[in-house]
């Protein structure tokens, strides 16, 4: 999604997109918001953080989808907690959020397109 405006724009910015809380401080900052459903079975029992630590090339985020949306549309993600939320050997997808940053030369070039 692209929130490197005022305003997010992309097909799925309804589905994810919250204008009623935190997600507002994604706009203006030069970063495309990635949502993502992330699936792994955990070795042993781990926290969201621990998933976003251990995972290659820190692909994983502990950025957790709005509440709001979760109940809204469904979808299954993390509370976000300091707790295990992930058993050994159970297989788990959820959805989360990370973000590329995008320097403003790059802006340029994606708006020329």
């Amino acid at each position: 999604m692209d929130t490197t405006g005022s305003k997010p724009k992309g097909i799925f910015k309804d589905m994810f997109f919250n204008e009623q809380s935190n997600d507002e401080a994604l706009l203006n900052k030069g970063i495309y918001a990635i949502y993502y459903e992330y699936t792994f079975k955990p070795s042993k029992d781990v926290r969201l953080l621990s998933v976003k630590n251990g995972s290659d090339m820190h692909f994983a985020s502990n950025l957790v989808v709005d509440k709001n949306k979760v109940e809204q549309f469904h979808i299954t993600s993390p509370t976000g907690t300091s707790k295990n939320e992930f058993m050994k050997g159970e297989t788990y997808r959820f959805w989360a959020l990370n973000g590329v940053k995008v320097k403003s030369d790059e802006k340029a070039k994606w708006k020329n397109r």
